[in-house]
């Protein structure tokens, strides 16, 4: 009996396959390589399946044997790209992160958290994450949903006092309600409440039962409450 030595040779370069090693493996084969004869895949890059790895993941799953989830937070509810699981076209508001799988840090808020909370939440609470809006109100001297917006000729919470009349310019200070530029003439005070003629008269008063017990010495103080007076009148 005679022996046959059969000798069986692969192929020499790694990304082909046949009997004349002529057919390319399929492109998404991990590592480019296939079966030498029938050129199945034995595995998959990430992102694709099926023998000859030419069928994408299914929706809504991504990676290595299609076998992870896809974030839930990607904007608009996209799909997430099917070979890396990150969203194309960024996240949904309130999330951030490669995967769209971190919640915004307090203080940020909107699409992949590019937006600054106004700051003028109630108490330095936190804005909503997806809206900006301070859900428990803002700090006084501001108002609107965000808590953007400065008090106008008002002031305090909600911006509920309105400035005083007499301020110049009718402006105050938004938190409380001192005059920015001033009193108009005749008033005076932190919120310019106080009339100058009515103390006058209270002070002409007072001078008076004054001089019965000092004199003279009040003589300065009655020529001063005088001519107040008739300023006043006038």
């Amino acid at each position: 009996m005679e022996l046959c030595e059969v000798q069986v040779n692969g192929c020499v370069l790694p990304d082909v396959y046949g009997s004349h090693c002529n057919k390319s493996c399929p492109s998404n084969c991990r590592n480019h390589t296939c079966h030498i004869q029938n050129g199945v895949c034995s595995e998959c890059e990430p992102g694709w399946t099926g023998t000859t790895c030419n069928t994408k993941c299914s929706n809504g799953w991504y990676g290595q044997e299609c076998k992870q989830q896809c974030p839930e937070h990607c904007r608009n509810n996209a799909l997430c790209n099917h070979v890396t699981g990150q969203c194309d076209e960024g996240c949904d508001a309130g999330w951030t992160g490669t995967l769209c799988d971190k919640v915004c840090d307090d203080g940020n808020y909107g699409y992949d958290c590019i937006n600054n909370c106004s700051g003028n939440c109630l108490y330095g609470s936190s804005c909503n994450k997806q809206t900006g809006v301070c859900s428990r109100g803002c700090n006084p001297g501001y108002t609107d949903a965000l808590c953007s917006k400065r008090c106008v000729q008002s002031f305090g919470e909600k911006c509920r006092y309105s400035c005083s009349k007499h301020c110049l310019n009718k402006t105050c200070h938004e938190v409380n309600g001192n005059c920015v530029y001033g009193c108009e003439m005749g008033f005076f005070g932190d919120q310019c409440d106080k009339d100058i003629c009515s103390h006058l008269k209270l002070a002409q008063t007072s001078s008076s039962s004054l001089w019965i017990y000092v004199g003279p010495v009040s003589f300065g103080m009655n020529i001063f409450v005088t001519i107040g007076i008739i300023f006043c009148i006038w």
